[in-house]
């Protein structure tokens, strides 16, 4: 699972770390899938994979 935020403003309209792991989770759970890691980049762009270390 991958979670990441860019902004604050993102934060603001209800896309935190927190709100993306629960429709994720819920997502999964809906489709007898499992979790088996999670990766958080919080505050990074989204503009490169480079500045994104977790996705990397």
């Amino acid at each position: 699972m991958y979670n990441r935020v860019s902004t604050k403003l993102q934060v603001e309209k209800g896309e935190s770390i927190d709100a993306q792991r629960f429709e994720l989770t819920r997502y999964a759970e809906n489709h007898n899938m499992r979790v088996l890691g999670e990766y958080i980049d919080d505050g990074f762009s989204g503009k490169s994979v480079q500045g994104r270390p977790q996705f990397r």
